[in-house]
């Protein structure tokens, strides 16, 4: 239990409690009289010891002796039942009512006294939040029903009733509830953070002494600790260390929630470990949100990593690995990310099953398919096909990698002397590579392709590692009909993301994605409608499309307050037409925004295709007041010439830069970041999923973060940049 020392006051704050003492009594008395068996809780129990113990120091250093002792009467019978803690029962009850009833007959000393007529004096109900949070409130009847828990506190009266020894027992009814560790010495702040989020419905643990919160750990597993930043025998940098030193909760989300605004330590939080850096005073809606995004994140992390390691050990995980290329796929930048799919195919796979018998073939593909994962790349995901055939997932190599990756893995299970088979026999294997670069369409799509590959290479007479350089570009005519009617009726959806600053400015800006909604209401996001519109030729008019809407929004919103900016992605093919900046200065005119509202969005490696003719488009863009931005950049593809060239005022770095982890590539994403500012461009990192991402990116120079970490897209403009703490 945390008790202030009023000797360590200020002078000034000594004098003002002498003014209020009176009050406080009187409040400190009316809340005693008011509490009965059935109106306590924990927390009450703990506010009023401390009170009592905190007001009884205060009054013996005032001389208040005969006072000072009866609050310390008071605060001995409340701090008997903290440990361990109980509710009070009818005996203790009476004790306290008992005490609380001798305050009132307790005589202040005549100088106090004075003060009861003081118009000056503030009463108080003791210390309050800074926010105004009421600290000392009297907490309704089955106060602890509303927060989950299935067995009531045990009351002193009842000595065979077994005593708890922590909350988190008592608090774990319902499941799906956000189990949050709170780690504050402060107690308003501890209160105030426990009372929004168990009113939000999330179950809370308290924890005032930074290394009890080790402990606090083991019994409570939270799904997130929320922590001060500052705390006087352990700091948050220090205890978040720790915590990430213990395997099970290397990847618990860590919030700070702390008064210090200095971007230094917003930066070393994050790189000890945290997840996120709010700053107070923090609005009870924006501490929940916060909260709950992260946990929501990270269940769905590692309920992702819990279905990855099973599909890595079971045979029936075909459904599982082609979930998750799905969802890889689903991503805006699918066609220009790394990673990709490799399909393993057994030679004579039928021959060898027929000669080995349906038991021994068995007992040889799960020693293949360990094999497999044992040496896999660690972010592989691997199961098992069909008859003789496997799926590797990798998400992080391109195509080049991957064909390596396949060669070496399928050396090496060559070599392998497996026990299913005969002394010197081996197992041989075809693969199929297909990165994500090669298509953006479906999983079973670049399943197909690879092994069309390896079904060619056979037919004619080939084995080894194919990779596949582009998939059949067959035009999807059903989804291309979907395409026509959204353009002429409904069906187009935008979804909008923050592009939030790491440097506090609070210009609101949002990229906008293109979503297309299907006869099975699934949403095809613009990597499965962009390349299929194109093969359309309807490519143009889908920008055309996206950029009306877009100056709409703008002017919609302009008529109520500053406008947004909105990063609008446009294909190479719009920016080569010619009539194209004319299209666009007869928008701006008929709806009346301002250019600068607008950025398009154009990928670096098709303009370097054309560099002269995009200078062009780039410098009447400029012209309009509109800005450009150049996407997937890279240390290969900008030099000093192509910025001077293209007045772009953004850049968006390449995928790979996102997790710097090696000294080659961190060198790299500096020079990039130098190089841009040099030329007057600000720095964007898309795709950001955490903290620790996004902390080396600040630390590299980079200008603004989009992606999960900040928000999820959403239909809804709806981001507060003014509150937001990166």
């Amino acid at each position: 239990m945390h008790v202030p020392d009023f000797r360590l006051l200020s002078p000034e704050r000594q004098r003002l409690f002498q003014v209020q003492l009176p009050q406080r009594l009187a409040r400190l008395r009316q809340r005693g009289e008011r509490l009965g068996p059935e109106n306590w809780d924990i927390n009450a129990l703990v506010v009023f010891a401390e009170d009592a113990a905190f007001m009884a120091g205060a009054c013996r250093a005032v001389d208040a002796g005969e006072l000072a002792d009866c609050l310390d009467a008071l605060h001995g019978s409340l701090a008997a039942l903290l440990d361990p803690p109980r509710l009070p029962g009818r005996s203790s009850a009476a004790r306290v009512a008992e005490l609380v009833a001798e305050l009132s007959r307790q005589r202040l000393p005549e100088a106090l006294d004075a003060g009861r007529g003081q118009s000056g004096a503030v009463a108080i109900a003791g210390p309050t939040h800074e926010l105004g949070f009421p600290l000392l409130v009297v907490p309704p009847r089955d106060h602890w029903a509303r927060f989950g828990a299935t067995v009531p506190l045990p009351v002193d009266d009842n000595p065979d009733e077994p005593p708890i020894e922590g909350v988190d027992s008592d608090l774990a009814a319902t499941a799906d509830a956000y189990r949050i560790l709170i780690v504050e010495d402060d107690r308003s702040q501890l209160l105030f953070a426990e009372s929004i989020l168990r009113n939000a419905g999330m179950v809370t643990l308290a924890v005032a002494e930074a290394l009890d919160a080790l402990d606090a750990l083991e019994r409570f597993r939270p799904d997130l600790v929320l922590m001060d930043l500052h705390m006087p025998e352990c700091d948050g940098i220090d205890l978040t260390a720790l915590i990430r030193q213990r395997g099970q909760f290397a990847a618990t989300p860590i919030v700070f929630l702390s008064a210090d605004h200095a971007a230094d330590k917003c930066a070393d939080a994050l790189r000890a470990g945290g997840d996120a850096f709010l700053t107070k005073p923090v609005r009870p809606r924006q501490l929940i949100d916060a909260l709950r995004g992260h946990v929501s994140r990270a269940r769905e992390q590692r309920g992702r990593v819990d279905e990855s390691a099973t599909a890595s050990h079971e045979t029936t995980t075909r459904e599982r690995l082609l979930r998750r290329l799905s969802q890889c796929l689903a991503m805006d930048d699918a066609g220009t990310r790394s990673g990709g799919l490799l399909v393993f195919a057994m030679e004579g796979a039928a021959a060898r099953q027929a000669g080995l018998g349906a038991a021994r073939f068995a007992a040889l593909l799960a020693e293949i398919g360990a094999f497999l994962i044992t040496h896999a790349a660690p972010r592989d995901l691997v199961a098992i096909d069909a008859v003789g055939s496997f799926l590797l997932l990798n998400p992080d190599r391109d195509a080049n990698q991957l064909e390596a990756h396949a060669l070496n893995l399928r050396d090496r299970i060559a070599r392998e002397p497996f026990s299913a088979l005969e002394p010197g026999d081996r197992a041989l294997f075809d693969v199929g590579v297909c990165a994500f670069a090669a298509s953006a369409r479906d999983a079973e799509a670049m399943r197909g392709a690879a092994l069309n590959a390896i079904d060619g290479a056979r037919a004619d007479g080939r084995s080894g590692v194919f990779v596949v350089r582009g998939i059949d570009a067959a035009i999807d005519s059903e989804l291309v009909e979907r395409i026509r009617f959204a353009l002429d009726g409904t069906g187009f959806e935008l979804l909008f993301q923050p592009i939030v600053s790491l440097l506090g400015e609070e210009q609101e800006q949002f990229q906008v994605l293109l979503r297309l909604r299907g006869d099975d209401h699934r949403l095809h996001t613009a990597a499965e409608v962009i390349p299929v519109a194109t093969e359309a030729g309807l490519v143009g008019a889908l920008d055309r499309w996206v950029l009306e809407q877009c100056a709409a929004l703008v002017a919609e919103r302009a008529r109520h307050g500053p406008p947004p900016r909105l990063f609008v992605s446009q294909s190479i093919e719009s920016a080569r037409d010619g009539r194209g900046i004319a299209r666009l200065g007869d928008l701006l005119r008929t709806t009346g925004i301002d250019g600068s509202s607008l950025v398009l969005e154009l990928r670096v490696r098709d303009v370097t295709e054309a560099p002269a003719e995009i200078a062009r488009y780039a410098k009447s863009l400029q012209a309009l007041g509109v800005g450009l931005a150049l996407s997937g950049c890279d240390i290969d593809t900008m030099d000093d010439r192509l910025l001077r060239a293209l007045p772009a005022g953004f850049v968006k770095i390449a995928p790979r830069y996102l997790h710097a982890d090696d000294e080659v590539t961190r060198d790299e994403l500096h020079a990039l970041v130098k190089l841009a500012h040099e030329n007057g461009q600000r720095v964007i990192a898309p795709r950001v999923e955490d903290a620790r991402g996004a902390a080396a990116l600040w630390a590299a120079g980079v200008d603004f973060v989009q992606g999960n970490f900040v928000q999820p897209a959403d239909r809804d403009l709806a981001f507060d940049f003014h509150a937001s703490a990166i």
